[in-house]
């Protein structure tokens, strides 16, 4: 049996080494948001189990939730993923966009809504929300589910949206939010990225 713990353990730690390292924002917490979370009230929402309802968790490149967009990671600073619900239920409001300079204007349901709060580690109080002027410009890793507007100040074209205007699911359903940080091609700084990924049963 001494000899049979030892190997037990290094079995464990090479799975974990599989894993990679859980790629987590020491300073900062990260919850996402939208009209179906209460938008601020989100950081202070907690489950009948005592759990945050709303706080992203921080994993690593080889987490399967991650997989689909894996190849888009070039060393990210940090990952974060949350599953939610998307309603198709009304919020009694909506947003218009112009996805593309000759496209048409949709109109989105305000609970496709979304957006990720930073805040402090342990503290409610949010930092940014991205997007948004604070946070920064952040890449969209999934058009096909997710619409985010430019970062940019003035609409680039009528309808396109500005980086004050609420990023939005192109249709209800279950997500998993994937948030991070990483240098991309041809920038010199790091830049957050966001994407909605389809859960499938």
């Amino acid at each position: 049996m001494k000899k049979f713990i030892p190997l037990v353990l290094l079995f464990s730690a090479a799975l974990a080494s599989c894993g990679g390292p859980i790629l987590a924002d020491a300073a900062n917490d990260y919850y996402v948001t939208g009209n179906f979370a209460g938008w601020g009230d989100a950081t202070e929402a907690v489950g009948t189990d005592g759990v945050k309802t709303f706080l992203m968790e921080a994993v690593s490149v080889n987490d399967r939730r991650v997989s689909s967009v894996k190849s888009a990671f070039k060393n990210p600073e940090f990952l974060y993923v949350k599953q939610i619900v998307l309603p198709s239920t009304a919020a009694g409001w909506d947003v218009k966009y112009v996805r593309t300079q000759d496209g048409a204007e949709q109109t989105f349901d305000g609970n496709l809504t979304v957006k990720v709060l930073q805040t402090a580690t342990d503290s409610p109080v949010p930092v940014y929300w991205a997007q948004n002027l604070e946070s920064g410009p952040v890449n969209n890793l999934t058009p096909s589910t997710l619409y985010m507007p430019p970062y940019v100040e003035n609409p680039i074209y009528p309808g396109s949206g500005t980086w004050g205007d609420n990023p939005v699911a192109l249709t209800a359903g279950t997500y998993t939010l994937v948030f991070g940080s990483q240098i991309f091609e041809g920038d010199t700084s790091a830049e957050l990225f966001m994407g909605l990924v389809a859960v499938t049963a």
